[in-house]
């Protein structure tokens, strides 16, 4: 570097306040002006010094960061990683396990508000099935939904109805929190969940902490239940 400092002083050269910088660690005198002006790409100018009327930039550090400095970054790392949306969703999902949830899923008639149930599973977080079971429903199943989940009202004549279930997952379910994934959850307010006098507000663990970390476009609910269990 000391060389070509000495080359370009000795040809009397100009550069711009960057290459100053970048190729020969200088900057200009604090009285040095420009011998010229000039616009960049963007239409703003900038001047250009000679080299002469320039002195060279402090060294830079090159010791190694002490152990507070390193300790200072760690923790600063930590910090912004505490902030992400990973963290957050992962934090909400600790805090959902550490509470013993129950996962429910269902197939239902449809997505509207008066759809039904055809099919509901409950198990716990260590993935026990508690209650399994096909639901013959009161309403036609939507051919859009019949055709996602292929179950037929043919293939539910011999099961039971919501009145019959209801009390055993009312007992199931009862003072518990309640996991759904986003498809349940938009039949939240449908009949046979009010029918339980429960507050449904709930998501599916996994899709919760996905969405949360990297966006979707899902409607998504976080429920409890706290029903009426006399």
């Amino acid at each position: 570097m000391e060389v070509a400092r000495a080359e370009a002083i000795e040809k009397n050269q100009c550069f711009s306040k960057g290459r100053l910088r970048n190729e020969f660690r200088m900057k200009p005198k604090p009285e040095a002006d420009p011998v010229a002006l000039y616009k960049n790409g963007y239409g703003r100018e900038f001047g250009v010094y000679r080299i002469s009327d320039c002195v060279p930039m402090k060294a830079r550090n090159t010791k190694p960061p002490s152990e507070k400095q390193m300790r200072a970054r760690a923790i600063l790392a930590i910090k912004a990683k505490l902030k992400s949306n990973e963290a957050i969703a992962s934090s909400r999902a600790v805090h959902w396990l550490s509470e013993n949830p129950l996962f429910l899923d269902t197939e239902t008639t449809g997505l509207g508000d008066k759809a039904q149930i055809l099919e509901l599973a409950i198990s716990d977080a260590q993935g026990t099935i508690l209650f399994e079971t096909r639901v013959r429903p009161t309403v036609p199943i939507d051919p859009e939904a019949e055709g996602v989940h292929g179950i037929t009202a043919e293939s539910l004549a011999n099961s039971p109805t919501w009145p019959e279930v209801s009390a055993h997952v009312r007992k199931i379910l009862c003072g518990v929190l309640g996991i759904l994934p986003p498809n349940t959850a938009k039949t939240a307010e449908a009949p046979v969940f009010t029918g339980l006098q429960a507050t449904i507000n709930f998501n599916l663990a996994q899709v919760s902490v996905s969405s949360s970390a990297f966006g979707s476009k899902n409607e998504q609910k976080q429920a409890t239940i706290d029903s009426h269990c006399r």
